[in-house]
């Protein structure tokens, strides 16, 4: 356990944050992780906008030990402090209505996600302790992480790997009950996060099969049973939208949702990229009942046709009343959209990062 205070003064400083540990000693891999992070070049700070005042750090990154006055041993670190008022936790996110209504909204968080997973996995860090209180979003659907002193790190040369801290239930995939995190459990739990941004916040693991008295999210990704690969056998709690199905999803997103939840050959960080980027500008609207759908994809909000019941809710929630299908409706005026930029051979990271001199 730790505990976050500011820094005010020197100015300089304004940037950071003490995070003092309350058990002592303190982990000894993190020294090194600090001089990983700037030997493989994590520590880069984001610009967001068009200035440096918008900037933020993608990854906040410990730059350095905090000792007390005269002290031997350190008793904390300091960090690339995070805005608290523009970023929010994914688990305050996805509680909340915007992921639920827009999709453009989900879809650029997903992206995002993604991409910032991608940057972190290529430079041979493992995350581990994937959770929705040390991701954050923005309103334009930015994505940072937080506590990044307990990543593992895995070499090429042979060394033994560096262990990630411990993960957080609902975030713990089936490989790592009895082992340590790798890029590849990893991969498990950012892709439930994902599709979860595009499913309107239901999680992938939600929900109970029929006849089962209760399981935890946690319990139904242990044993890897999922209401995407058997939707009419799960009872959910009432989902915003009650047709939601694996074909809610466009093809290709489909494929890497089977691959990651069901394949020990797990999608990639930069395969979510790809997708979630050609998913994101080919967002509509549903000409039955004007809701958001991906092109090529089912709509979540209605029937449209296809011969499949609303989801079955659990019993304090009332059904919802799926929309009539047979009258179509006004194609509501579309929001600002929250598409993300295009990916060119850098990737979102290389569009919007400061190159160190």
């Amino acid at each position: 356990m730790a505990s976050v205070f500011a820094v005010v003064d020197p100015p300089i400083a304004r940037s950071l944050v003490l995070k003092l540990f309350n058990e002592r000693p303190i982990d000894p891999n993190v020294e090194e992780i600090i001089r990983l992070i700037d030997e493989r070049g994590l520590d880069e700070v984001a610009p967001v906008g068009a200035d440096d005042e918008h900037a933020f750090p993608l990854v906040a990154t410990p730059k350095c030990l905090v000792f007390a006055e005269a002290g031997e041993e350190p008793i904390g670190i300091a960090v690339l402090r995070v805005d608290s008022d523009r970023f929010r936790p994914l688990n305050v996110v996805l509680n909340g209505t915007r992921v639920k209504r827009d999709l453009s909204y989900g879809t650029s968080i997903a992206v995002y996600l993604a991409d910032l997973v991608n940057e972190i996995h290529s430079r041979g860090f493992v995350i581990g302790d994937i959770s929705g209180t040390n991701l954050l979003a923005d309103d334009s659907g930015f994505v940072t992480v937080v506590d990044v002193d307990s990543f593992g790190v895995e070499f090429d040369d042979g060394r033994s790997p560096i262990s990630a801290g411990f993960a957080t239930s609902n975030y713990i995939a089936p490989d790592i009950l009895d082992g340590h995190a790798t890029i590849a459990s990893d991969r498990f739990v950012i892709a439930c996060l994902i599709l979860q941004f595009l499913l309107h916040g239901m999680h992938p693991f939600g929900g109970v099969r029929r006849g089962v008295l209760q399981s935890s999210i946690q319990e139904n990704m242990s044993n890897n049973d999922s209401w995407l690969f058997a939707r009419d056998e799960f009872v959910l709690p009432k989902p915003f939208h009650a047709y939601m199905s694996m074909e809610s999803l466009p093809p290709t997103l489909r494929r890497l949702a089977r691959a990651a939840l069901r394949s020990p050959e797990r999608p990639s960080a930069e395969e979510w990229l790809e997708a979630t980027v050609a998913a994101a500008d080919r967002i509509g609207f549903c000409e039955h009942c004007g809701q958001q759908k991906f092109e090529e994809a089912a709509c979540s909000a209605c029937s449209s046709g296809r011969d499949i019941p609303p989801f079955q809710v659990n019993p304090e929630d009332a059904p919802p009343t799926p929309p009539a299908a047979t009258v179509p409706v006004a194609t509501p005026t579309p929001s600002p959209p929250t598409t993300p930029p295009d990916v060119g051979s850098g990737g979102l990271w290389g569009l919007r990062k400061k190159r160190r001199a």
